[in-house]
């Protein structure tokens, strides 16, 4: 389990990754660096919107800001301007 959730909170985020997955609304993006994962990060990307659901940083990853570049990334992978 997560550090910061209590096993509640956990099981309720697993039930809804379990559902995001089965309607295939779910996608995980990493960030490597040397070979080495040093983030990734959930989002439920739907109805013209982004939802950041979860993710997280080894130490390097912070170090090198490895959740502001997947979050850029997503959000220019994922074009959902108002056309």
């Amino acid at each position: 389990t997560l550090k910061e959730m209590k096993e509640e909170q956990y099981k309720r985020l697993h039930s809804l990754l379990d559902e995001l997955q089965r309607r295939e609304l779910v996608k995980i993006y990493e960030c490597w660096h040397e070979n080495e994962l040093i983030a990734s990060a959930c989002y439920s990307i739907c109805n013209n919107r982004i939802i950041y659901i979860k993710g997280g940083s080894s130490s390097k990853g912070r170090e090198l800001g490895a959740m502001h570049f997947i979050m850029d990334e997503v959000i220019k992978l994922n074009d959902i301007t108002n056309e």
